[in-house]
């Protein structure tokens, strides 16, 4: 049986049993990043996502202020850390341990990260990104 989230969306079994060597360089969004698929999107009908994706050396690469146009985005940090901008002038360090949810829509600014970051992320719908300006300072999500 479907949840409310998934709509009609027959749900399949899926087994994941990932070695390390499973991550692929490039395979997602950015370049710089290894990811890799569990297959919980082939299991929901493309709906709901779980991926990995992990960042092995430290880079100061700024993805400059964005948002993603999926419904939302669940991002929970295994190891190393990343800092970003989810409002103007108020850096956040997301370190091992650390879990994020992300409403469509919101605007943030990732700016560095340390070696060995590894996170899992799940969102639901079609991940797009789009560039936007700075959000306004105090804007609640």
């Amino acid at each position: 049986m479907a949840s409310d989230i998934l709509g009609d969306t027959q749900v399949r079994f899926v087994l994941s049993q990932l070695s390390a060597d499973s991550f692929k360089l490039g395979s997602g969004r950015r370049a710089n990043i290894a990811y890799r698929d569990f297959g919980i999107g082939d299991a929901t009908e493309g709906k709901l996502k779980f991926i990995g994706a992990r960042i092995d050396k430290a880079s100061e690469i700024s993805t400059g202020w964005h948002y993603h146009t999926c419904e939302f985005l669940i991002a929970y940090y295994v190891s190393g850390w990343i800092d970003l901008y989810l409002e103007p002038g108020k850096l956040t360090r997301l370190e091992a341990g650390s879990c994020i949810c992300l409403p469509k829509g919101m605007p943030h600014n990732e700016v560095r990260n340390s070696d060995n970051m590894e996170l899992v992320e799940v969102y639901l719908g079609e991940m797009g990104t789009v560039v936007c300006d700075e959000p306004k300072p105090g804007q609640v999500w």
